[in-house]
């Protein structure tokens, strides 16, 4: 094979690989921009929702404390109402002797 037979079918190669990756670009261009279109449409979703995420962060230690004042709560009207059973019990069991 000479020179310019060597180039020509080298040039050739080329041109066909131009033309391939020409082909493959057509093919994910567009696979490209609906996958932008579903990013401009899903973006704010993620935004509400990592600001809600944020919101709920930011709440969750009072939640907590008022869950905490709620127990503690609950534990002193307990004790109060055992100790005023305590107290009719023993005023019973002194009526009943």
């Amino acid at each position: 094979m000479n020179k310019e037979q060597y180039e020509l079918d080298d040039l050739l190669t080329r041109v066909d690989e131009m033309r391939e990756f020409f082909r493959f670009g057509g093919e994910v261009i567009p696979f490209l921009a609906n996958l932008f279109t579903f990013l401009q449409g899903v973006m704010p979703l993620m935004l509400e929702v990592s600001n809600s995420i944020k919101d709920s962060t930011h709440k969750l230690p009072t939640a907590t404390d008022r869950i905490v004042d709620v127990s503690y709560s609950t534990e002193l009207a307990t004790n109060e109402i055992m100790d005023k059973l305590d107290n009719i019990t023993e005023k019973l069991n002194k009526i009943a002797a």
